[in-house]
């Protein structure tokens, strides 16, 4: 999800709400994150950057790459 499309999409969500809304249960587990803990690592990025979730299901993270590997 582009950090655009979560601000746009979530923008009016409380910043207690799991992550889970946003992620969705087969990316991230339950209580790993919360809304708020997104916002605050997407500030200052770029608003087309990527939030994706961590392989393990027990975080996220921002990426500003883009490009072919």
């Amino acid at each position: 999800m582009l950090i655009s499309e979560f601000e746009r999409d979530f923008g009016d969500s409380p910043d207690s709400e799991d992550a889970v809304r946003v992620l969705g249960k087969s990316h991230i587990q339950e209580g790993a994150a919360t809304i708020d803990d997104i916002r605050r690592v997407c500030y200052g990025k770029a608003k087309n950057a990527s939030i994706l979730p961590q392989s393990d299901g027990w975080g996220f993270y921002v990426s500003e790459f883009k490009g072919k590997l």
